[in-house]
């Protein structure tokens, strides 16, 4: 079915506000309890700090809902309701957005699964009940669908809790769940967001209008994308184009094989195009596509925590050199460039470092060089950094006090020496990590990998907070930079075009 909104109606009216910025949300379907879909969803958009003033749970049997009056219908609702959200059996649509009509609900979210992602007549009842409600002014997102968020509003009327760190990342998806915890990691991993829609069968609205919308919203920097099929391939290609002239259109593709066409049918009936015209299509615009969902977030992390680069020379720091020549592979694998350092860097660093040290980029600082000092460690980042021929610095930092814990305190017998140890090297990584973040300054990317994978300790969360963005690998580190120099040579690009 074509989209409901012609240009023209996108470019003049702020159509999704009633989405976004409800007056009143009404949650039909509410129930006391969690384990059913209208208790979830009272959960979520309770918890995320909705004012409960304006939320109204709807449900024929009981009379109050987690402390707030149920009412019968939407009819009885006397205040103004922008948004229903839908939870109830797919049978029941069809009165439900009759009786939203008659209210002057304007949007409707209908969570509610059994429509065309589940055959013929699944098919036959959702085009039902969108042709009701476009004859009565009423949009539709979904179904089949998991919900929305606004941070700013604290709208958070989810089917999982998972309510995100605000932020300016949005997110539009045909995967609600692939949406939502993306959100809920990236929100561990220092990202905050702003916008989510779960897109679902897309019987009504589709994922180019609300990527046309997130374009021109003043509260997304990143738009993220999950998608299955595009029914209207010409018209994402004019959006996705407009999209990243402004802003980093971050997109994963799903349903790119036979069998992920298959699987996509089934899940939101979506039509999925093949690789080739994906890649097509991102050929022509800036989209940075994302291989799969940890790919989708350590770029958006990138785009989200640095500058862009200014172009594709990166300088490496390590403390070991077997790390810089992994680091090394990686950028060239993506087409990054290791170039001299400056003499004027070399002979500074000569005066820092032990004789024996690289005397080049990767710089090896030697182990030596490392436990020497940690303010040696920063000051020869910086050099790297404000050298002329580096753009970005890609830094092995060791982070090794909750692997050397988790290692130590295994053995009972150890545990005693171990305490001080880890106790010392805590109080010595806090310390490295808060000079650390003081780089950022310099106003060139920096990138922090350590291969001990301390994704959980609190000195990768305190860097990613203040702005430092952290990987496990050089590849990532890598891929992550080569991404963003591309998006960078794009705008260029444009810029010299016009």
């Amino acid at each position: 079915m074509e989209s409901y909104w012609s240009e023209k109606d996108m470019s003049k009216h702020n159509i999704f506000d009633p989405l976004f910025n409800p007056e009143g949300v009404a949650i039909i379907g509410a129930s006391n309890n969690p384990g059913k879909v209208g208790g979830m969803m009272m959960l979520s958009t309770l918890i995320g700090g909705f004012n409960t003033d304006r939320l109204y749970p709807v449900n024929n049997k009981e009379e109050e809902i987690f402390g707030l009056r149920s009412y019968k219908t939407i009819k009885d609702v006397p205040y103004r309701v922008d948004l229903a959200i839908i939870c109830i059996p797919a049978l029941g649509v069809k009165n439900v957005i009759e009786e939203c009509i008659e209210k002057g609900v304007k949007f409707g979210v209908i969570i509610s699964a059994g429509f065309s992602e589940s055959g013929e007549e699944g098919r036959k009842r959702e085009e039902e009940i969108v042709k009701i409600a476009r004859h009565g002014g009423m949009r539709i997102i979904g179904p089949n669908c998991m919900g929305i968020s606004n941070s700013k509003v604290h709208l958070h009327a989810l089917m999982n809790m998972l309510v995100p760190k605000e932020g300016n990342v949005s997110i539009v998806s045909q995967s609600g769940t692939i949406g939502s915890l993306t959100m809920a990691t990236g929100s561990v991993e220092g990202m905050g967001f702003s916008k989510f829609v779960s897109s679902g069968n897309e019987a009504d609205i589709h994922t180019e209008d609300l990527i046309e919308y997130l374009t021109e919203d003043k509260d997304t920097r990143i738009i993220l994308a999950f998608i299955e099929g595009l029914r209207d391939g010409k018209r994402f290609l004019k959006i996705a184009k407009k999209a990243c002239e402004k802003k980093p259109f971050i997109v994963i593709k799903g349903g790119i094989t036979e069998e992920g066409a298959k699987a996509a049918r089934s899940h939101t009936g979506s039509i999925a195009g093949s690789s080739s015209i994906y890649a097509a299509l991102s050929k022509q615009t800036g989209i940075i596509s994302a291989i799969d969902m940890n790919d989708l977030i350590n770029l958006a992390k990138g785009f989200y925590m640095l500058p862009l680069p200014k172009g594709r020379n990166i300088g490496i720091v390590s403390a070991w050199g077997g790390i810089g020549v992994l680091a090394a592979d990686s950028c060239a694998k993506e087409g990054l460039k290791i170039p001299n350092l400056s003499k004027k860097t070399i002979d500074l660093l000569n005066e820092l470092l032990p004789p024996f040290w690289s005397r080049q980029n990767p710089v090896d600082m030697t182990a030596a060089g490392i436990y020497g000092s940690w303010d040696l460690f920063i000051e020869v980042n910086k050099l790297v950094l404000t050298d002329d021929n580096i753009d970005a610095v890609i830094c092995m930092i060791p982070l090794f006090t909750s692997l050397f814990r988790s290692v130590l305190e295994r053995n009972e017998e150890t545990r005693y020496y171990a305490e001080g140890l880890v106790d010392f090297m805590k109080d010595t990584e806090t310390e490295l990590v808060k000079n650390f973040v003081r780089l950022k300054e310099y106003n060139k990317p920096l990138v922090a990998i350590d291969i001990s994978r301390s994704l959980e300790s609190k000195s990768v969360k305190y860097l990613e907070e203040n702005g430092i963005p952290f990987y496990s690998s050089p590849m990532d580190a890598a891929h992550i930079l080569s991404s963003m120099v591309g998006y960078k040579e794009y705008l260029d690009r444009l810029n010299d075009k016009y």
